[in-house]
């Protein structure tokens, strides 16, 4: 592995490991186009731009920036299964603030990022942030059991949900529809952090019967009120 300050014309590389990472989140986390170039061309984060490629392939990527006698630790983002790679960034990052003399270096993370032991090792104390860290869910039996409490609160229409082989149904009498998806996707869809539409047109929602009035029900139980988390690695 080597970490190499990043080249022009690499942003859309170093994107795909953002979208890579984030994909495993329950919300939608997006940073636009312009968002992405108004950063890389910060003044203040110039030469401070690094990867981590690994066999050709950018596994990872840190930025940090420079303002006075100030450095921030702006983000540090890897793909799962290359901690290793974190680890080389954050020091290498540490290094060329310690270089251009920075006097006091600041660090931010959610509770719940991995970046936080990363941090801890260097003895920086990070500022903490409001918010939530990509939710995961680990008992989806639960879930289920927490959707369906919900849905009776927003229809009365029958709904069958299944995740893999366990299911449950809501509403009284014979489900007028059955949604499949994993768990990830149906705590957004309940938390308003995912689209219906979206993911039905992505495929990671299915649902049977295939008709109007199927459709209808399942827009009932997940309306289109989604917005979106920004940057929380």
């Amino acid at each position: 592995m080597r970490v190499r300050t990043m080249r022009p014309g690499e942003l859309p590389r170093v994107k795909a490991v953002y979208e890579a990472r984030t994909a495993a989140s329950v919300g939608l986390i997006r940073r636009s186009a312009a968002s992405w170039r108004g950063w890389r061309r910060r003044k203040r984060t110039r030469g401070l731009w690094i990867v981590a490629e690994d066999r050709a392939a950018i596994v990872a990527y840190g930025v940090a920036s420079m303002e006075g006698g100030s450095g921030g630790l702006d983000e540090v983002v890897w793909l799962p299964g290359h901690n290793d790679a974190g680890t080389r960034l954050l020091d290498e990052l540490l290094r060329r603030l310690h270089r251009r003399r920075a006097a006091l270096i600041g660090a931010q993370a959610m509770a719940g990022s991995p970046l936080l032991p990363l941090l801890k090792r260097t003895g920086l104390d990070p500022i903490p942030e409001m918010g939530v860290f990509m939710a995961a869910v680990t008992d989806a039996r639960a879930l289920l059991r927490d959707a369906k409490r919900i849905l009776l609160a927003r229809t009365k229409l029958p709904i069958r949900l299944r995740i893999g082989r366990m299911s449950v149904n809501t509403g009284k009498g014979r489900p007028c529809v059955t949604a499949t998806m994993d768990a990830r996707v149906l705590l957004g869809l309940l938390l308003g952090l995912r689209s219906l539409r979206v993911n039905l047109r992505r495929g990671t929602v299915s649902y049977a019967p295939r008709t109007g009035d199927a459709l209808e029900a399942l827009r009932a139980a997940f309306p289109e009120r989604t917005f979106s988390i920004q940057d929380t690695w």
